[in-house]
This record gives structure tokens, sequence and C-alpha cells, in this order.
């Protein structure tokens, strides 16, 4: 991630260089992927049955780094494996803002994939690579978040907490301004 983020910083991620550099960094760990996602199946259709019975939703929550599991074709396959339980999606905004930035997934692909399982979210701005900022005051698309919330759907604000609380208010006007909350 150090070389990644040095790479954003250049602005060279659409270069040849970022680009060859991200598919490099996504062989070396597509070759590691079997184990987790195997472990992973096992570890979440048991859980998913016993939150099943307890009336409980589990979220999978996007991740942050390029070696993070699952990445969107892990979400598919154990979307697709735990289909119909108690499994969900737990968008995290600053996370998808951070990938898509990076260019490590294309804009609007989480959510467009899974947001029909939307169980969460966690709300905070994003600028580049650096997320838990006060909502609104980075490049998250929170007009896109709002057409998968549902009444149900968890929101969670995950603010960093040097953020200062005036900041924080702001970011919570700013939320309900947008539908959010």
């Amino acid at each position: 991630m150090k070389e990644l983020r040095r790479l954003y910083d250049e602005g060279k991620i659409g270069t040849a260089e970022g680009q060859t550099f991200i598919a490099e960094q996504e062989e070396i760990r597509a070759g590691k992927v079997a184990l987790h996602l195997d472990a992973a199946l096992r570890s979440l259709e048991k859980a998913g049955r016993e939150a099943e019975k307890r009336g409980l939703f589990l979220g999978i929550e996007n991740r942050f780094n390029l070696q993070d599991f699952p990445n969107p074709k892990e979400f598919q396959i154990l979307f697709r494996e735990l289909s119909g339980g108690a499994i969900r999606y737990w968008h995290d905004v600053g996370h998808a803002t951070s990938l898509e930035n990076l260019g490590l997934i294309k804009p609007k692909e989480l959510l467009e994939n899974f947001g029909s399982l939307l169980g969460g979210t966690h709300l905070h701005g994003c600028k580049g690579y650096r997320d838990h900022e006060a909502p609104g005051t980075g490049e998250e698309d929170y007009r896109l978040l709002k057409k998968y919330l549902k009444p149900e759907t968890l929101r969670v604000l995950e603010i960093h907490h040097r953020t200062p609380p005036g900041e924080m208010l702001k970011g919570i006007e700013f939320l309900k301004s947008q539908g959010i909350l």
C-alpha cells in the first residue's frame, strides 16, 4: 500500500506504471486467496446459520487495502454461495472512495453489485485515500448510497477522534440534508 499511495500522490495511478503495479500486486494476491476464501465460506456458513436462528444479520465490510479480503470478485463468490441467509453487505463509504481513488475498483462498483444486500454502512468523509473525516468533506458519493438505503439499514458514523466537534456536527447536518440520516 505504501508504494500504491506513493503512485497516487505522484498522480501516476492512471499511468502505465501505476496500472502495471496494480496488475502485478493483484496477481500476487490472487495466488494466495483460495485458502482464505474456503475458510471464510466455512466460517460464514456456520456463523450465518447461528445469526439466522437469533434473528440477526452479519455484515461483511468492504476493506481498505489492496491485500485485504474480500475484494469485489471474492464478494461475488461469498454472496453467491451464502445467498438467502443472514449474510449482508456492509458498505464503508470511506473505504470504497479510497479504493476508487487508488484505482483498485471502478466507481460505483461495490454498491451497484452489492447494494441490494446492504445491511449497514459506515459514514465518513474521504479525501484521496485518507478516510474517517467528517461526512461531506471529501469525495464520497452519498447520492449513490442513498439509492440503496432502506429504513432498516444501519448507519454508523465512523469519524476519527481528532475531528473537531464542530466539523462532526456539520457532517451530521450534511447527512441529514442528503436524506442519509
